[in-house]
C-alpha cells in the first residue's frame, strides 16, 4: 500500500510542476523572453500544424488532471487489487520521469535550445511507449471508468506526443541541418506523415486503441490546413494533398476496425 501511494504522490508532485512550467513557457518573460509559439514561429517546417491544432493541448491537460487526482484518490482509499492501482504500480516512475522531461523541455525550447529540446521530447515519448505498453493502453475490455480517466488521458497524450516529437525533430533537421539523406523537406514531410498511418494502423489493430488514429487525424487536418494558408510555398500543395490522403486511410482504417467490432463473436 505504501509503494502504491508513494507512486502516486511523485507522479502528481512531477506532473504539476510540469503543468506549471509549461504554462509558464507560454508567457513571454517568465522562463526567458521568447514563448513557446514565439520560438516555434522562428523554425517554421512543413509539417507544423495551424495554430487552432494545438487546442489539444487544454483536453490533454483536462484528462492527465483527472488521471492524476483518480489515482492518488484510488491509492489511498483501495487496495493493490483496484485496477486503479494495478495500473498505477505497472507505469511505475515513468509518468513521473515523462513529467521532469517535460517540464526541461518546456525550460529549453523557450531558451531556444532546440535540440536539447527534441532530445527531451523523444524521452516524453519513450516513457508513453512504454506506459502504453506496460499498462496497456488497451481500449477494448477496461470499464468504464478506468476507460475515461486513466487509458483515454493517457491514449490523447501519447497520441500528441508522438506527433510532437515528429515535428521538434523536423524543426532541428530543416534549420539546423543538410537536406535529409538527399531528400527535400517535403519528401521527408510526406514520408513522415504515411510513417504516422503506419503507427497508427498498429496501433489500432494490435492494441485495440482508436484513440491515437484519431489524434492523428486531427493532427493532419492541422497540416493540411496550415499548408493552405501558406499555399505559395515550395511544397505546401505536396504536403496539402499527402495530408488528406494520410487521413482518409486513417478513417478508413477506424471505419473498418468498427465494423469488425460489430460483428458478433463465433460460437
Amino acid at each position: 500500500m505504501a509503494s502504491q501511494k508513494k507512486l502516486a504522490v511523485v507522479n502528481a508532485v512531477a506532473f504539476f510542476i510540469a503543468l506549471t512550467l509549461s504554462q509558464m513557457s507560454a508567457i513571454p518573460g517568465v522562463l526567458a523572453d521568447a514563448s513557446v509559439s514565439s520560438i516555434s514561429g522562428k523554425y517554421p517546417t512543413l509539417f507544423t500544424p495551424a495554430g487552432f491544432t494545438f487546442a489539444i493541448w487544454g483536453i490533454v491537460y483536462i484528462g492527465l488532471i483527472s488521471m492524476v487526482v483518480h489515482q492518488l484518490w484510488c491509492a489511498f482509499k483501495y487496495n493493490t487489487t483496484h485496477e486503479s492501482n494495478i495500473a498505477l504500480r505497472q507505469m511505475r516512475y515513468a509518468f513521473a520521469i515523462n513529467n521532469i522531461a517535460t517540464a526541461l523541455w518546456s525550460w529549453f525550447w523557450v531558451n531556444d535550445a532546440i535540440g536539447i529540446a527534441a532530445v527531451l521530447i523523444t524521452m516524453q515519448l519513450i516513457t508513453l511507449t512504454y506506459i502504453a505498453i506496460q499498462v496497456p493502453l488497451q481500449l477494448k475490455s477496461a470499464s468504464t471508468k478506468q476507460l475515461w480517466l486513466v487509458l483515454i488521458p493517457l491514449s490523447i497524450y501519447w497520441g500528441w506526443i508522438c506527433i510532437a516529437t515528429i515535428a521538434n525533430w523536423s524543426c532541428y533537421l530543416v534549420n539546423f541541418s543538410q537536406p535529409l539523406l538527399g531528400f527535400l523537406p517535403q519528401g521527408y514531410t510526406i514520408a513522415l506523415l504515411f510513417v504516422g498511418v503506419v503507427i497508427a494502423w498498429w496501433v489500432l489493430w494490435r492494441m485495440h486503441n482508436y484513440v491515437l488514429p484519431i489524434v492523428f487525424i486531427w493532427a493532419f487536418l492541422g497540416i493540411a490546413a496550415k499548408r493552405v494558408q501558406l499555399i505559395s510555398e515550395a511544397g505546401s500543395i505536396a504536403v496539402n494533398n499527402a495530408a488528406h490522403v494520410a487521413i482518409g486511410l486513417l478513417v478508413v482504417a477506424l471505419s473498418l476496425y468498427a465494423i469488425q467490432q460489430r460483428k458478433p463473436a463465433k460460437a
